[in-house]
């Protein structure tokens, strides 16, 4: 857990930095879209279905996926490795993906105990 808070410093100008805010917030708007599909889904169908949990679970990795390695992903660069984002947006990510996790982990326990609403 202490990877979230002490993540390395920009070695050099990181290569995407005027892009990286838009890129989280549309991961996050991904996400969030992918939540309220499993809310809709649960009003047509109230009963817990594993095949819907496993199909939610698998979309929703992709842009955690993608959160993850804004965070982590590093570029070889002529002066070494460095990062592909600047340090504020792998702060932010690293936020982000933490946010996420819990979302998407509430929301299927909450489909598996049946306390969505419409279940």
């Amino acid at each position: 857990m202490a990877m979230w808070f002490r993540l390395a410093d920009d070695v050099e100008p990181p290569l995407m930095t005027e892009q990286g805010f838009r890129d989280v917030v549309a991961l996050q708007a991904i996400l969030v879209t992918l939540v309220i599909g499993l809310l809709a889904f649960v009003q047509r169908k109230p009963d817990f279905e594993f095949r819907a949990e496993a199909v939610f679970l698998l979309l929703a990795a992709v842009p955690l996926n993608g959160q993850w390695q804004i965070v982590r992903t590093r570029v070889r660069a002529p002066q070494g490795e460095a990062y592909l984002y600047s340090r504020p947006v792998r702060v932010y990510a690293a936020q982000a993906l933490v946010l996420g996790l819990v979302t998407v982990a509430g929301a299927s326990w909450l489909y598996w105990q049946g306390l969505l609403p419409g279940q």
